[in-house]
């Protein structure tokens, strides 16, 4: 994922917070997205750091706003998304 990887730069975020939010508004991508390795928590953590560009702050939290909702209304995706979840923050825990 390039903002993960490119996470210094506010225009690479900038774009990516963009292109995310767009796909969110697809329930086709949606699960796409839940089910990419650390997606939700870079779009967190951009919110957290970047929280006076304004269209970081807006695309991000539109996005977050309406992962949430999916998982809410698909008890198994986010079953699926807690066990990820787990999984990846062990992995985290690991490397350090």
């Amino acid at each position: 994922m390039a903002m993960k990887n490119f996470c210094s730069s506010e225009t690479i975020l900038n774009r990516g917070s963009l292109v995310i939010h767009n796909l969110s508004q697809s329930p086709e991508f949606m699960v796409a997205l839940l089910r990419t390795p650390h997606c939700y928590q870079v779009l967190e953590w951009c919110l957290t750091n970047y929280s006076t560009d304004g269209v970081i702050r807006r695309s991000v939290s539109s996005t977050l706003n309406r992962m949430q909702i999916y998982l809410d209304q698909n008890p198994e995706e986010q079953r699926r998304f807690s066990l990820s979840m787990e999984g990846q923050n062990r992995e985290v825990l690991e490397q350090h």
